[in-house]
């Protein structure tokens, strides 16, 4: 039976990925047969333990960060 709608557990998001790393990605998850979204999964939820223990220190260069006039040049 389908889960009713409005009762969803998970968030769905949709990502763009430079074509080699989308090419390893294929590579990696045919290599241990999984998804690439299992992949994927499994590497943000790494990251976000990492960052819960503090055993990394992120330095992303975040968009959001810039004055939206300033996203026009990122193009």
């Amino acid at each position: 039976m389908a889960r009713p709608k409005g009762k969803r557990k998970q968030a769905r998001i949709s990502v763009s990925f430079e074509d080699t790393d989308y090419v390893m990605l294929c590579a990696l998850a045919q290599r241990h047969n999984v998804s690439v979204a299992w992949i994927v999964r499994q590497g943000v939820h790494g990251l976000i333990e990492q960052e819960k223990t503090k055993q990394t220190n992120l330095q992303l260069p975040l968009i959001s960060s810039l004055p939206r006039q300033d996203y026009a040049e990122l193009k």
